[in-house]
């Protein structure tokens, strides 16, 4: 119990010494030491954050006036039905004590229809939606503008960040939005109370001092907030939408038969394509004021950046640059947490990985730690450091190799002193039945979530991104007999590196049989190959061939 204590109190004296706020610089760039000052300076500064900029009635109008109603009367009902015990219980016993709180009855009854309401290039807190799907979509265009050398029609790429896109949320706006979707009037004001009825105020030293009434914004770690948030993001969607039917605004189609796109969206990260060329841009420009005079959302154009396929003339894609008021990209950028574009060297591209886990271990190598704590640590942490990268990518053999000799010196060294590896990492890996300790096999972990994919697209076709990698490397077949095919990019050949894998965990069961080749497809209920013989001339012929 002792050392129990002991521990806390250093985690707090840690917390405490990294969160310490000495002094602060204000607008004018001059440091401000004094207590008083800074507390001050805390408050003007969140003032001017939460102070609404009284967005005209026009406005607002314009900026949802291309919204659709989505929600029917059955999604109505739904919504307004009365809350429930089970509910309540649920909500209430899904809180940790010492977390932030988890999804209420209102978030878990809007969060079933988002997949409905929301746009499907929106890939972030809607259930059935994975992150990775924007990722893999992004790097896929990034590719053909890479790779784009011909043609007298060049194209771009924006990649846009929002300031403070939470807190600068008008109220009146998200109420004009969710009633332009459709949302029955006694639920928005409910959900316009939960927004509205919120008050702040602030811990410096661990004193809480002066009191905030906010004019506009969503709550950070409110469960509500980011599906509501998702709705505002529809009217900019609703926008660009608009603009492509129009003709203003051109997107990206990769190859014949690929759906075009135009925007791609994480929460408030926003990727924008389209033509390069001067028209497009100002049409970029006259969306992003409509959408800000409406809602309040500001990009920060110093974080922002824009890139253009390689057969983009130089003046020209200066010239749009300067126009947007945005940096033109020359280098590697990082999107969601992960590199856009490829560079030669896979193992400096992913060097980050490396240095993440570097600087963990580093960090708990001057603590006194059991074998069970590092056990821990080494699963809980170090090996899920990597996992959101090998879900897109293949890493290089050579990197994971090195992580792994990483984790083993944290292993049996003893405070950074070198000691006696007693077992092979391979043993260490196997399971706790079989002598091991359950670590993970970087290398075959990476495989399965790459598998992961393949059969995403198996199982979602008409997602965005399966009906954009059907149409460049397998238009003419199915994804049992997908390719590398011809140029790929990095993410192609890395799912593709599971492709044996996931073709040989899958079976089919019969139904219509009009999809099942007899001689090749493995539908068969028994193992071994779980096909039968393959006469000569039959293995084209399909199941529903041999049907009397």
């Amino acid at each position: 119990m002792d050392v129990f204590i002991c521990s806390k109190i250093n985690i707090f004296s840690q917390r405490f010494q990294t969160n310490h706020i000495s002094r602060i610089k204000d607008s004018s760039g001059e440091w401000v030491e004094d207590v008083d000052g800074i507390r001050r300076h805390i408050i003007s500064y969140f003032h001017d954050v939460f102070a609404s900029s009284r967005p005209q009635e026009i406005d607002i109008a314009i900026g949802t006036g291309h919204l659709r109603q989505v929600v029917d009367a059955s999604m109505a009902e739904d919504l307004l039905q009365p809350f429930t015990a089970i509910e309540v219980q649920s909500a209430l016993f899904s809180m940790a004590p010492l977390k932030s709180l988890g999804p209420d009855a209102i978030a878990n009854r809007l969060k079933v229809l988002l997949d409905r309401i929301i746009s499907p290039f929106q890939s972030t807190f809607v259930p059935g939606r994975l992150i990775t799907d924007n990722v893999l979509l992004a790097f896929e265009l990034n590719h053909f503008l890479n790779t784009k050398t011909k043609g007298g029609q060049g194209y771009m790429a924006l990649k846009l960040d929002v300031s403070k896109a939470y807190d600068k949320v008008e109220w009146a706006f998200l109420k004009q939005v969710m009633l332009k979707l459709g949302f029955p009037s006694r639920f928005v004001r409910l959900i316009m109370f939960c927004v509205s009825s919120v008050s702040y105020s602030f811990m410096l030293g661990g004193c809480q001092f002066g009191s905030l009434i906010p004019e506009r914004g969503l709550r950070q770690g409110d469960p509500l907030s980011p599906y509501l948030f998702l709705l505002c993001t529809e009217s900019f969607c609703s926008l660009i939408q608009r603009a492509e039917s129009a003709a203003r605004i051109q997107g990206i189609s990769i190859c014949r038969g690929a759906p075009c796109i135009s925007h791609l969206l994480f929460a408030d990260d926003t990727l924008i394509f389209s033509k390069a060329s001067l028209s497009s841009v100002r049409a970029i420009k006259d969306l992003l004021e409509i959408y800000r005079r409406a809602s309040g959302q500001e990009i920060n154009f110093h974080k922002s950046s824009v890139a253009f396929s390689r057969n983009t003339p130089e003046a020209l894609s200066i010239g749009l640059a300067s126009v947007l008021n945005i940096r033109k990209e020359n280098k590697m950028e990082l999107y969601l947490g992960l590199p856009s574009r490829v560079v030669r060297s896979k193992r400096e591209l992913f060097s980050m990985i490396r240095d993440r886990i570097w600087k963990r271990i580093t960090g708990w190598n001057d603590k006194f730690l059991s074998q069970a704590g590092k056990e821990v640590l080494i699963k809980s942490v170090v090996q899920a450091i990597p996992s959101y990268a090998m879900s897109c990518f293949k890493l290089p053999v050579t990197l994971m190799t090195e992580i792994q000799g990483m984790i083993s010196n944290f292993w049996w060294h003893n405070r950074g002193q070198r000691k006696i590896h007693w077992l092979s990492w391979q043993h260490l890996c196997d399971s706790k039945l079989q002598g091991g300790l359950g670590f993970r096999r970087l290398h075959l972990f990476n495989l399965a979530m790459l598998a992961k994919n393949l059969w995403r697209i198996f199982t979602s076709p008409e997602r965005p991104l399966c009906r954009v990698l059907r149409a460049r490397y397998f238009p003419h077949g199915n994804i049992f007999a997908a390719t590398v095919g011809h140029r790929p990019s990095y993410t192609w050949r890395s799912i593709m590196a599971a492709h044996r894998l996931f073709c040989a965990g899958c079976r089919w069961r019969v139904s219509s049989g009009e999809k099942i080749k007899v001689w090749t497809d493995p539908w068969l209920p028994r193992p071994v190959s779980f096909r039968p013989p393959s006469p000569p001339r039959m293995n084209a012929l399909s199941f529903c061939e041999f049907q009397i």
